[in-house]
Protein backbone atom coordinates (compact mmCIF):
# COMPACT_ATOMS: atom_id res chain seq x y z
CA UNK A 1 0.00 0.00 0.00
CA UNK A 2 1.70 3.18 -1.17
CA UNK A 3 -1.00 5.84 -1.09
CA UNK A 4 -1.84 7.43 2.27
CA UNK A 5 -5.45 8.52 2.31
CA UNK A 6 -7.59 11.00 4.19
CA UNK A 7 -10.52 8.88 5.39
CA UNK A 8 -13.76 9.89 7.10
CA UNK A 9 -15.99 7.27 8.78
CA UNK A 10 -19.48 8.06 10.05
CA UNK A 11 -20.61 5.69 12.83
CA UNK A 12 -24.14 6.55 13.97
CA UNK A 13 -25.40 4.52 16.92
CA UNK A 14 -24.40 4.08 20.54
CA UNK A 15 -22.21 6.81 22.10
CA UNK A 16 -18.45 6.10 22.18
CA UNK A 17 -15.05 7.45 21.27
CA UNK A 18 -11.50 6.15 21.41
CA UNK A 19 -11.20 6.85 25.13
CA UNK A 20 -14.51 5.30 26.16
CA UNK A 21 -14.48 2.18 23.99
CA UNK A 22 -12.80 -0.05 26.57
CA UNK A 23 -14.97 1.29 29.40
CA UNK A 24 -18.39 0.19 28.15
CA UNK A 25 -20.23 -2.41 26.11
CA UNK A 26 -21.04 -1.67 22.47
CA UNK A 27 -22.85 -3.33 19.60
CA UNK A 28 -21.15 -4.97 16.66
CA UNK A 29 -21.41 -2.06 14.23
CA UNK A 30 -19.95 0.49 16.67
CA UNK A 31 -17.16 -1.98 17.51
CA UNK A 32 -16.49 -2.48 13.81
CA UNK A 33 -16.26 1.27 13.24
CA UNK A 34 -13.80 1.68 16.09
CA UNK A 35 -11.60 -1.26 15.07
CA UNK A 36 -11.50 -0.48 11.36
CA UNK A 37 -10.59 3.15 12.06
CA UNK A 38 -7.79 2.10 14.39
CA UNK A 39 -6.46 -0.50 11.94
CA UNK A 40 -6.52 1.98 9.03
CA UNK A 41 -4.62 4.50 11.17
CA UNK A 42 -1.96 1.85 11.82
CA UNK A 43 -1.45 1.80 8.04
CA UNK A 44 -0.65 5.53 8.30
CA UNK A 45 -3.91 6.79 6.83
CA UNK A 46 -5.39 9.96 8.28
CA UNK A 47 -8.65 8.78 9.87
CA UNK A 48 -11.50 10.82 11.33
CA UNK A 49 -14.55 9.16 12.92
CA UNK A 50 -17.83 11.06 13.31
CA UNK A 51 -19.77 9.39 16.10
CA UNK A 52 -22.01 10.10 19.06
CA UNK A 53 -19.35 11.64 21.27
CA UNK A 54 -19.89 14.83 23.23
CA UNK A 55 -16.45 16.29 22.55
CA UNK A 56 -13.68 15.92 20.02
CA UNK A 57 -11.17 13.28 21.15
CA UNK A 58 -7.89 12.12 19.59
CA UNK A 59 -6.83 8.58 20.46
CA UNK A 60 -4.37 6.18 18.80
CA UNK A 61 -3.98 8.44 15.75
CA UNK A 62 -7.76 8.64 15.16
CA UNK A 63 -9.84 11.80 15.67
CA UNK A 64 -13.37 11.32 17.03
CA UNK A 65 -15.73 14.22 16.29
CA UNK A 66 -19.40 14.71 17.29
CA UNK A 67 -21.69 13.26 14.64
CA UNK A 68 -23.63 16.48 14.13
CA UNK A 69 -20.54 17.99 12.49
CA UNK A 70 -20.38 15.31 9.77
CA UNK A 71 -22.49 17.03 7.11
CA UNK A 72 -20.67 20.36 7.20
CA UNK A 73 -17.25 18.65 7.30
CA UNK A 74 -17.72 16.37 4.29
CA UNK A 75 -19.46 19.07 2.27
CA UNK A 76 -16.70 21.67 2.58
CA UNK A 77 -13.51 19.69 3.28
CA UNK A 78 -11.77 17.83 0.43
CA UNK A 79 -10.90 14.25 1.43
CA UNK A 80 -10.13 10.96 -0.26
CA UNK A 81 -12.68 8.52 1.16
CA UNK A 82 -16.02 8.94 2.88
CA UNK A 83 -17.40 5.81 4.60
CA UNK A 84 -20.94 5.93 6.00
CA UNK A 85 -22.08 3.09 8.20
CA UNK A 86 -25.68 1.80 8.11
CA UNK A 87 -27.43 5.13 7.39
CA UNK A 88 -27.97 5.96 3.68
CA UNK A 89 -29.84 9.14 4.65
CA UNK A 90 -26.51 10.61 5.78
CA UNK A 91 -25.55 10.73 2.09
CA UNK A 92 -28.38 12.96 0.95
CA UNK A 93 -26.09 15.95 0.46
CA UNK A 94 -22.99 16.65 -1.59
CA UNK A 95 -19.62 15.58 -0.25
CA UNK A 96 -16.05 16.31 -1.33
CA UNK A 97 -14.76 12.73 -1.27
CA UNK A 98 -13.06 11.10 -4.24
CA UNK A 99 -14.64 7.78 -3.20
CA UNK A 100 -17.76 7.17 -1.08
CA UNK A 101 -18.60 3.78 0.45
CA UNK A 102 -21.85 2.83 2.15
CA UNK A 103 -20.86 0.26 4.80
CA UNK A 104 -23.91 -1.91 5.50
CA UNK A 105 -24.51 -3.94 8.67
CA UNK A 106 -28.18 -4.86 8.37
CA UNK A 107 -30.42 -7.16 6.39
CA UNK A 108 -31.77 -5.64 3.18
CA UNK A 109 -35.43 -4.73 3.65
CA UNK A 110 -37.74 -4.04 0.71
CA UNK A 111 -39.26 -1.12 2.61
CA UNK A 112 -35.84 0.60 2.54
CA UNK A 113 -35.25 0.20 -1.19
CA UNK A 114 -36.31 3.77 -1.95
CA UNK A 115 -33.88 5.15 0.62
CA UNK A 116 -30.93 3.23 -0.84
CA UNK A 117 -31.81 4.08 -4.42
CA UNK A 118 -32.57 7.70 -3.58
CA UNK A 119 -28.96 8.41 -2.59
CA UNK A 120 -27.28 6.03 -5.03
CA UNK A 121 -25.88 9.02 -6.94
CA UNK A 122 -23.73 9.78 -3.89
CA UNK A 123 -21.99 6.48 -3.16
CA UNK A 124 -19.60 4.48 -5.32
CA UNK A 125 -19.51 1.15 -3.49
CA UNK A 126 -21.70 -0.75 -1.04
CA UNK A 127 -19.68 -2.79 1.48
CA UNK A 128 -21.32 -6.07 2.59
CA UNK A 129 -20.06 -8.56 5.15
CA UNK A 130 -20.72 -12.04 3.75
CA UNK A 131 -21.69 -13.88 0.60
CA UNK A 132 -25.15 -14.36 2.09
CA UNK A 133 -25.46 -10.61 2.58
CA UNK A 134 -24.18 -9.89 -0.93
CA UNK A 135 -26.76 -12.20 -2.48
CA UNK A 136 -29.51 -10.75 -0.32
CA UNK A 137 -28.67 -7.17 -1.30
CA UNK A 138 -28.64 -8.15 -4.97
CA UNK A 139 -32.02 -9.82 -4.65
CA UNK A 140 -33.79 -7.18 -2.53
CA UNK A 141 -32.23 -3.95 -3.81
CA UNK A 142 -31.18 -5.05 -7.29
CA UNK A 143 -27.50 -4.14 -6.85
CA UNK A 144 -25.06 -5.31 -9.50
CA UNK A 145 -21.90 -7.20 -8.56
CA UNK A 146 -19.85 -4.17 -9.62
CA UNK A 147 -21.57 -2.02 -6.98
CA UNK A 148 -20.87 -4.39 -4.09
CA UNK A 149 -17.66 -4.72 -2.10
CA UNK A 150 -17.42 -8.01 -0.19
CA UNK A 151 -15.54 -7.53 3.07
CA UNK A 152 -15.91 -8.99 6.58
CA UNK A 153 -16.00 -8.18 10.26
CA UNK A 154 -13.08 -8.97 12.55
CA UNK A 155 -11.89 -9.78 16.05
CA UNK A 156 -9.52 -7.94 18.38
CA UNK A 157 -6.98 -10.77 18.54
CA UNK A 158 -4.67 -8.81 20.85
CA UNK A 159 -7.44 -8.40 23.43
CA UNK A 160 -8.32 -12.08 23.11
CA UNK A 161 -4.68 -13.08 23.66
CA UNK A 162 -4.47 -10.86 26.74
CA UNK A 163 -7.65 -12.41 28.17
CA UNK A 164 -6.30 -15.88 27.50
CA UNK A 165 -3.01 -15.07 29.25
CA UNK A 166 -4.84 -13.63 32.27
CA UNK A 167 -7.06 -16.71 32.48
CA UNK A 168 -4.20 -19.17 32.18
CA UNK A 169 -2.22 -17.28 34.83
CA UNK A 170 -4.84 -18.07 37.47
CA UNK A 171 -3.79 -21.22 39.36
CA UNK A 172 -6.31 -24.03 39.49
CA UNK A 173 -8.72 -22.36 37.04
CA UNK A 174 -10.13 -24.28 34.09
CA UNK A 175 -13.06 -24.07 31.70
CA UNK A 176 -16.35 -25.36 33.04
CA UNK A 177 -17.66 -27.79 30.39
CA UNK A 178 -21.19 -27.51 31.82
CA UNK A 179 -21.36 -23.74 31.24
CA UNK A 180 -22.87 -22.04 28.20
CA UNK A 181 -22.70 -18.41 27.10
CA UNK A 182 -25.30 -16.27 25.29
CA UNK A 183 -24.14 -12.74 24.42
CA UNK A 184 -26.57 -11.54 21.76
CA UNK A 185 -29.52 -9.19 22.05
CA UNK A 186 -32.43 -10.97 23.82
CA UNK A 187 -34.65 -10.54 20.76
CA UNK A 188 -32.24 -12.71 18.77
CA UNK A 189 -33.07 -15.97 20.50
CA UNK A 190 -32.82 -15.73 24.28
CA UNK A 191 -36.49 -16.69 24.58
CA UNK A 192 -35.84 -19.89 22.61
CA UNK A 193 -32.84 -20.73 24.78
CA UNK A 194 -34.67 -20.21 28.07
CA UNK A 195 -38.06 -21.65 27.20
CA UNK A 196 -37.21 -24.50 24.85
CA UNK A 197 -33.54 -25.51 25.04
CA UNK A 198 -32.64 -25.09 28.72
CA UNK A 199 -35.42 -27.35 30.06
CA UNK A 200 -34.25 -30.14 27.76
CA UNK A 201 -30.63 -29.72 28.88
CA UNK A 202 -31.49 -29.59 32.57
CA UNK A 203 -33.41 -32.83 32.33
CA UNK A 204 -30.11 -34.57 31.64
CA UNK A 205 -27.56 -32.17 33.17
CA UNK A 206 -29.10 -30.49 36.24
CA UNK A 207 -25.82 -28.65 36.95
CA UNK A 208 -25.62 -26.97 33.55
CA UNK A 209 -25.35 -23.18 33.66
CA UNK A 210 -26.22 -20.46 31.17
CA UNK A 211 -24.38 -17.13 31.40
CA UNK A 212 -26.06 -14.16 29.73
CA UNK A 213 -24.49 -10.86 28.72
CA UNK A 214 -25.56 -8.12 26.30
CA UNK A 215 -24.64 -4.57 25.41
CA UNK A 216 -26.94 -1.96 26.92
CA UNK A 217 -29.30 -0.63 24.26
CA UNK A 218 -32.87 -1.53 25.27
CA UNK A 219 -35.71 -1.03 22.80
CA UNK A 220 -38.69 0.58 24.54
CA UNK A 221 -41.37 -1.33 22.66
CA UNK A 222 -39.73 -4.63 23.63
CA UNK A 223 -40.01 -4.00 27.38
CA UNK A 224 -42.61 -6.76 27.82
CA UNK A 225 -40.42 -9.23 25.92
CA UNK A 226 -37.38 -8.34 28.04
CA UNK A 227 -39.46 -8.77 31.19
CA UNK A 228 -40.64 -12.17 29.97
CA UNK A 229 -37.05 -13.33 29.40
CA UNK A 230 -36.01 -11.96 32.78
CA UNK A 231 -38.84 -13.86 34.48
CA UNK A 232 -37.85 -17.10 32.75
CA UNK A 233 -34.23 -16.63 33.85
CA UNK A 234 -35.33 -15.90 37.42
CA UNK A 235 -37.26 -19.18 37.39
CA UNK A 236 -33.93 -21.04 37.04
CA UNK A 237 -31.86 -19.28 39.74
CA UNK A 238 -29.32 -22.09 40.08
CA UNK A 239 -28.78 -22.46 36.35
CA UNK A 240 -29.00 -19.00 34.76
CA UNK A 241 -26.58 -16.18 35.60
CA UNK A 242 -27.09 -12.67 34.19
CA UNK A 243 -23.78 -10.80 33.91
CA UNK A 244 -25.16 -7.56 32.47
CA UNK A 245 -23.12 -5.44 30.07
CA UNK A 246 -19.42 -6.30 29.84
CA UNK A 247 -16.46 -4.58 28.24
CA UNK A 248 -14.60 -6.53 25.58
CA UNK A 249 -11.86 -7.48 28.04
CA UNK A 250 -14.35 -8.73 30.63
CA UNK A 251 -16.38 -10.55 27.97
CA UNK A 252 -13.33 -12.34 26.59
CA UNK A 253 -12.28 -13.29 30.12
CA UNK A 254 -15.71 -14.80 30.76
CA UNK A 255 -15.58 -16.66 27.44
CA UNK A 256 -12.35 -18.36 28.47
CA UNK A 257 -14.04 -19.75 31.56
CA UNK A 258 -17.07 -21.09 29.65
CA UNK A 259 -17.61 -24.37 27.88
CA UNK A 260 -19.52 -23.31 24.75
CA UNK A 261 -21.34 -20.45 23.01
CA UNK A 262 -25.05 -20.94 22.32
CA UNK A 263 -27.11 -18.94 19.84
CA UNK A 264 -30.52 -20.46 19.00
CA UNK A 265 -31.59 -17.71 16.64
CA UNK A 266 -34.02 -16.36 15.56
CA UNK A 267 -36.33 -15.43 18.38
CA UNK A 268 -40.00 -16.29 18.11
CA UNK A 269 -40.50 -12.54 18.37
CA UNK A 270 -38.58 -11.84 15.12
CA UNK A 271 -38.76 -15.11 13.18
CA UNK A 272 -37.49 -13.65 9.89
CA UNK A 273 -34.22 -12.31 11.30
CA UNK A 274 -30.98 -13.70 9.86
CA UNK A 275 -27.36 -12.91 10.66
CA UNK A 276 -25.40 -11.19 7.92
CA UNK A 277 -22.08 -11.92 9.70
CA UNK A 278 -22.11 -12.28 13.54
CA UNK A 279 -19.10 -10.87 15.37
CA UNK A 280 -20.10 -12.78 18.52
CA UNK A 281 -19.55 -16.13 16.77
CA UNK A 282 -16.18 -14.87 15.51
CA UNK A 283 -15.21 -13.85 19.06
CA UNK A 284 -16.39 -17.16 20.51
CA UNK A 285 -14.15 -19.06 18.10
CA UNK A 286 -11.22 -16.79 18.92
CA UNK A 287 -11.73 -17.63 22.60
CA UNK A 288 -11.80 -21.37 21.88
CA UNK A 289 -15.53 -21.88 22.50
CA UNK A 290 -17.43 -24.53 20.54
CA UNK A 291 -20.50 -22.87 19.02
CA UNK A 292 -24.03 -24.24 18.71
CA UNK A 293 -26.29 -22.15 16.48
CA UNK A 294 -28.72 -22.27 13.57
CA UNK A 295 -27.91 -23.18 9.97
CA UNK A 296 -29.28 -19.86 8.73
CA UNK A 297 -28.08 -16.69 7.09
CA UNK A 298 -24.33 -16.13 7.09
CA UNK A 299 -23.63 -18.33 10.10
CA UNK A 300 -22.41 -21.20 7.91
CA UNK A 301 -19.77 -18.80 6.54
CA UNK A 302 -18.78 -17.33 9.90
CA UNK A 303 -18.51 -20.60 11.80
CA UNK A 304 -15.78 -23.02 10.80
CA UNK A 305 -17.39 -26.38 9.90
CA UNK A 306 -15.50 -28.20 12.66
CA UNK A 307 -15.82 -25.45 15.27
CA UNK A 308 -19.35 -26.23 16.36
CA UNK A 309 -22.74 -27.43 15.26
CA UNK A 310 -25.18 -25.75 12.90
CA UNK A 311 -28.70 -26.94 13.66
CA UNK A 312 -30.51 -27.51 10.37
CA UNK A 313 -33.93 -28.54 11.69
CA UNK A 314 -36.73 -25.98 11.17
CA UNK A 315 -36.54 -23.36 13.92
CA UNK A 316 -39.25 -23.10 16.56
CA UNK A 317 -40.05 -26.79 16.37
CA UNK A 318 -39.57 -29.58 18.91
CA UNK A 319 -37.09 -31.20 16.52
CA UNK A 320 -34.96 -28.03 16.52
CA UNK A 321 -34.96 -27.74 20.33
CA UNK A 322 -34.13 -31.44 20.67
CA UNK A 323 -31.22 -31.20 18.23
CA UNK A 324 -29.92 -28.00 19.82
CA UNK A 325 -29.98 -29.47 23.34
CA UNK A 326 -28.36 -32.67 22.10
CA UNK A 327 -25.50 -30.70 20.53
CA UNK A 328 -24.96 -28.73 23.75
CA UNK A 329 -24.95 -31.89 25.82
CA UNK A 330 -22.39 -33.49 23.54
CA UNK A 331 -19.93 -30.65 24.08
CA UNK A 332 -20.54 -30.87 27.83
CA UNK A 333 -19.87 -34.61 27.97
CA UNK A 334 -17.38 -35.34 25.20
CA UNK A 335 -13.98 -33.76 25.87
CA UNK A 336 -12.60 -34.98 22.54
CA UNK A 337 -15.37 -33.25 20.58
CA UNK A 338 -14.96 -30.15 22.72
CA UNK A 339 -11.21 -29.96 22.12
CA UNK A 340 -11.61 -30.59 18.39
CA UNK A 341 -14.18 -27.82 18.03
CA UNK A 342 -12.07 -25.45 20.13
CA UNK A 343 -8.99 -26.07 17.99
CA UNK A 344 -10.94 -25.53 14.77
CA UNK A 345 -12.35 -22.26 16.06
CA UNK A 346 -8.94 -21.00 17.10
CA UNK A 347 -7.54 -21.88 13.67
CA UNK A 348 -10.35 -20.00 11.92
CA UNK A 349 -10.07 -16.97 14.18
CA UNK A 350 -6.33 -16.62 13.57
CA UNK A 351 -7.22 -15.17 10.16
CA UNK A 352 -9.98 -12.86 11.45
CA UNK A 353 -7.98 -9.93 12.84
CA UNK A 354 -8.92 -6.36 11.94
CA UNK A 355 -5.49 -5.68 10.38
CA UNK A 356 -6.45 -7.94 7.47
CA UNK A 357 -9.73 -6.07 7.01
CA UNK A 358 -7.91 -2.72 6.96
CA UNK A 359 -5.43 -4.00 4.38
CA UNK A 360 -8.29 -5.14 2.15
CA UNK A 361 -10.06 -1.79 2.48
CA UNK A 362 -6.82 0.08 1.74
CA UNK A 363 -6.27 -1.89 -1.43
CA UNK A 364 -9.82 -1.48 -2.74
CA UNK A 365 -9.83 2.24 -1.93
CA UNK A 366 -6.57 2.87 -3.75
CA UNK A 367 -7.68 0.85 -6.79
CA UNK A 368 -11.04 2.61 -6.99
CA UNK A 369 -9.59 6.11 -6.60
CA UNK A 370 -6.91 5.49 -9.22
CA UNK A 371 -9.47 4.05 -11.65
CA UNK A 372 -11.73 7.07 -11.23
CA UNK A 373 -8.88 9.55 -11.59
CA UNK A 374 -7.06 7.95 -14.53
CA UNK A 375 -9.96 8.08 -16.98
CA UNK A 376 -11.24 11.61 -17.58
CA UNK A 377 -14.70 10.49 -18.72
CA UNK A 378 -15.08 8.41 -15.55
CA UNK A 379 -13.85 11.34 -13.48
CA UNK A 380 -16.30 13.66 -15.23
CA UNK A 381 -19.14 11.28 -14.48
CA UNK A 382 -18.04 11.20 -10.82
CA UNK A 383 -18.21 15.01 -10.62
CA UNK A 384 -21.50 15.11 -12.53
CA UNK A 385 -23.17 12.68 -10.12
CA UNK A 386 -22.16 14.95 -7.27
CA UNK A 387 -23.43 18.08 -9.04
CA UNK A 388 -19.93 19.53 -9.44
CA UNK A 389 -20.73 20.69 -12.97
CA UNK A 390 -17.72 22.98 -13.38
CA UNK A 391 -15.24 20.19 -12.54
CA UNK A 392 -17.08 17.78 -14.85
CA UNK A 393 -16.83 20.25 -17.76
CA UNK A 394 -13.14 20.80 -17.13
CA UNK A 395 -12.51 17.05 -17.39
CA UNK A 396 -14.40 16.82 -20.65
CA UNK A 397 -12.46 19.75 -22.19
CA UNK A 398 -9.13 17.95 -21.84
Amino acid sequence: MSQKLTIVIAVPGLPFNGETFNQQSLGGSESAGYYLARALAKLKHSVTVFCNTENMVSCEDVDYIPLQNFRAWVEYTPHDVCIVQRAPDMLQGYNQAKLTILWCHDLAMKRNEGLYRGVSWNYDKVAVLSEFMRDQYKQVYGFADSQLFLTRNGVDLEAVAAARADFEAQPGIARNPLSMFFAARPERGLDVMLAEVMPRILQQEPNAKLFISRYHNPVDNLADFYAHCKAMAAGMPNNVVELGSLTKAALYGAYHAAGQYVYPMPSRLVPDFDEISCISVMEAQACGLPVVTSARGALSETLSPEAGRLIAEPVHTAAYADAFAEACLRYMRDPVARRRASAAGLARAAALGWDGVAKQWSEIMEVEIRARSADLSTLANHFWRRSDIYAAKECLRR
